[in-house]
């Protein structure tokens, strides 16, 4: 249930306030950041109240420089106080995230499922090093069809087609909207760009499509989803939720 590490010279990266997401070379990957691989280990799953309980859901199409398309969604579950695979959930927080339980004494955790779906037509195609970034920020884990992108415990770039699962401790008390709520958490798809570049550059692939489903659970939970909209998350380059900035 462990990542594998990779000896990579990633850069720890500030997100431009306009939710662009600038990489350090022409590729849209992180210098010296290996080949794309996959990871062979088991995707942890939430537990089965979990898959009963989605908080909203994130979806767009990206768009390749070459016509290539992919359907994106992030599904998110809400908190439960018990994973089944919690053991190397937990491990993979300890060997990734510094500090997490000094953080976190009795936290929930957050599932999300991240999948891209190849749907192009007319002979158009991904490559195998296609990939978009996506974001449970958060303090989280992954598993599953990806790259890293800044560092651990951030955001990752999953790859097209690809499906990844994301877990993050949350507060166990409190609002949702409060420090470590759920409802404060960054979450949804960006485009990797050079710095000083335009998220429409036609180089770069481009998202459209953006919305987000917000259920009627969450938006009682946290004032923060009653506003998350489609049109309130979508902008050039980026389709998420609590961008900083914005």
């Amino acid at each position: 249930m462990r990542l594998i590490h990779v000896a990579a010279a990633l850069s720890l990266l500030a997100l431009a306030g306009c939710g662009v997401m600038p990489v350090p070379s022409s590729t849209g990957t992180p210098t010296g950041s290996p080949t794309p691989t996959f990871s062979n280990s088991p995707t942890p799953t939430p537990t089965a109240a979990a898959e009963g309980e989605v908080l909203f859901t994130i979806s767009a199409t990206l768009t390749s420089p070459v016509g290539a398309k992919a359907h994106l969604e992030q599904v998110v579950y809400a908190p439960t106080a018990s994973l089944a695979d919690s053991a190397p959930v937990e491990a993979q927080l300890d060997d990734e995230c510094d500090g997490w339980r000094d953080r976190f004494t009795t936290p929930d955790f957050l599932v999300s499922e991240i999948t891209t779906a190849d749907t192009s037509t007319g002979g158009k195609k991904w490559a195998p090093t296609g990939q978009v970034v996506v974001t449970l920020a958060g303090t989280s884990v992954f598993q599953g069809d990806f790259t890293p992108f800044q560092s651990y415990c951030s955001s990752v770039q999953v790859l097209v087609p690809g499906t990844i699962t994301g877990v993050t401790p949350v507060a166990s008390t409190g609002s949702p909207d409060s420090a470590e709520g759920w409802g404060t958490l960054r979450y949804g798809f960006g485009i990797a760009t050079e710095p000083g570049t335009d998220a429409t550059d036609p180089r770069y692939p481009q998202l459209s499509d953006c919305a987000i489903t917000v259920s009627p659970a969450a938006r009682a939970a946290s004032a923060n989803a009653t506003g998350w909209t489609s049109a309130s998350i979508s902008r050039p380059g980026a389709c998420e939720v609590n961008a900083p900035g914005v």
